[in-house]
Parts: structure tokens; C-alpha cells; sequence
């Protein structure tokens, strides 16, 4: 089974994709940056967890279910053996590389910003 994953822009038109998903990596769960020039993906039905760029690049990342992204440079997700929605919360560091254990279980449901 081939899958494709293309990120748009809000007008519909293509921003850019990943050329072909195959089937290791065709279940998990996918969350885009902040900036959309990433995907990191990973977490139940997938091998192992994967960050996918806009310039074709492709990272092995610590095993962990992504969650979300806390900025260009943070993912924050829970133990790959918990569900997508509650467990053992790990803040991902991508300049580092490191996975940070956060001391609690919980659930990520998004950023709360401040506006003017």
C-alpha cells in the first residue's frame, strides 16, 4: 500500500510533499510544524518515529508518539506505547536531539497564545 502526504497552502495549492509513504509507515499519527516546512510522525501502528522535511530530508527521531509541536524546534508527545491521547509526556528537542521526560502523565491539546 503507497500513501501520499502533501502539505497545502490555505488556498488549496500545493506547498510540498513527501514523494511516497510506504507501508510501515502508512498508520501512526502525523503532525505538521508551526512553520510547515516539517512532519513528524510516528506512534501506534508505526515501526519508529520520523521527521520529514520540505527539503526531502528524513530523520529517525527517539521512539515517542508525536503530539504536537510546541515550536519550530519542539515536539511534545507521549510514550509510544501509551494512546494518542493520555501517557508518560516527553518534550522532543530537535536541535539537541534529546527526548525529555516530563515527569507526568497527560494529554496535549494545543497552544494557548496570547493576542493583541
Amino acid at each position: 500500500m503507497n500513501a501520499q502526504f502533501e502539505v497545502r497552502k490555505t488556498d488549496g495549492a500545493l506547498f510540498w510533499k513527501i514523494p511516497q509513504i510506504f507501508s510501515p509507515f502508512s498508520s501512526g499519527f502525523s503532525d505538521l510544524s508551526p512553520h510547515s516546512y516539517h512532519v513528524a510522525f510516528g506512534g501506534e501502528g508505526a515501526t519508529q518515529t520520523l521527521l520529514f522535511g520540505s527539503d526531502k530530508s528524513l530523520v529517525k527521531l527517539p521512539s515517542f508518539t508525536p503530539s504536537g509541536w510546541l515550536d519550530n524546534n519542539a515536539i511534545i508527545g507521549v510514550d509510544v506505547q501509551s494512546n494518542r491521547l493520555t501517557g508518560k509526556m516527553k518534550l522532543l528537542h530537535l536541535q539537541t536531539g534529546t527526548l525529555e521526560d516530563l515527569g507526568f502523565i497527560g494529554s496535549f491539546v494545543g497552544l494557548v497564545q496570547g493576542g493583541n
